[in-house]
């Protein structure tokens, strides 16, 4: 989608060797594990995160029934599958199940989108044996995705409330989604759902001699101002941004004891 990221494994934010505050979107890969899928220290690291603005993608197929089962849950276990990622677990009705396919809900951030299906144990992903059925929970929390076979059974939430950054969570994993093409479309949305400032991410100077600016940001036309001392601002050039970084070049400073630039909806 455009974007730049890193990788980490899970003890790596754990131990502190990196700090999720350094970013504003993590995705969070639980992958198929049935327990230890979010113990206090990954708590209160997301919590951290989520508490100064950031924005979370969770998926996995046991991450409910980790955090909420009938018995083995503390309540710290349920009020983080609440109220962090604002959700409860349904059942896990999914069971074993012959169905994996799934499906956007209208009006939501994957509407329009065609529905795909998850590993069943065929596709060279990895079996999903046991997806989660989400129920959300709390004002600003609602059924994005359905796994398909009717019964509207719930396979994805998203959130954008009043509490901390916006969340997507999926029952089952990201990872296992059978097409690439179905992969991309999904996650493009949710990364356009939680909508990176715009920002500048590389300045240098070119040929000419020429200022060459990179903008990236959620989609959309940008209006790019100057100005010569951070007070009067005045417009320079509209840009419209897709999925990729868009690179302006600007020959005119030359004729500026200093020029700053900045983006606009």
């Amino acid at each position: 989608a455009g974007l730049p990221f890193d990788s980490c494994s899970r003890p790596s934010v754990t131990n502190n060797q990196v700090a999720l505050t350094n970013y504003s979107i993590v995705v969070w890969a639980c992958g198929q594990s049935l327990t230890n899928t979010f113990r206090a220290l990954e708590r209160n690291a997301v919590t951290t995160f989520q508490n100064a603005g950031g924005h979370l993608f969770v998926s996995g197929s046991e991450v409910a029934w980790d955090l909420d089962r009938a018995s083995g849950p503390s309540a710290a276990d349920r009020a983080f599958l609440n109220s962090q990622l604002h959700a409860d677990l349904g059942s896990d009705a999914n069971n074993n199940s012959s169905n994996y396919t799934f499906t956007a809900v209208a009006g939501t951030i994957f509407a329009g989108n065609s529905g795909g299906l998850f590993d069943d144990g065929s596709k060279g992903v990895y079996w999903v044996k046991t997806p989660d059925v989400l129920v959300p929970t709390g004002s600003g929390a609602t059924a994005a995705l359905l796994y398909g076979g009717g019964g509207g059974k719930i396979a994805g939430v998203q959130y954008a409330g009043a509490s901390g950054g916006k969340v997507v969570y999926w029952g089952f994993p990201f990872e296992t989604v059978t097409d690439e093409a179905t992969r991309a479309a999904y996650m493009s949305d949710v990364l356009r759902f939680f909508a990176p400032p715009p920002r500048f991410e590389q300045v240098t100077i070119g040929a000419g001699p020429a200022v060459r600016l990179w903008l990236n940001g959620d989609p959309g036309e940008y209006s790019i101002q100057t100005s010569s001392n951070l007070v009067n601002w005045a417009p320079w050039t509209n840009v419209l941004l897709e999925l990729q970084p868009v690179e302006i070049s600007d020959g005119s400073f030359t004729n500026w004891p200093s020029r700053f630039y900045r983006a606009l909806r």
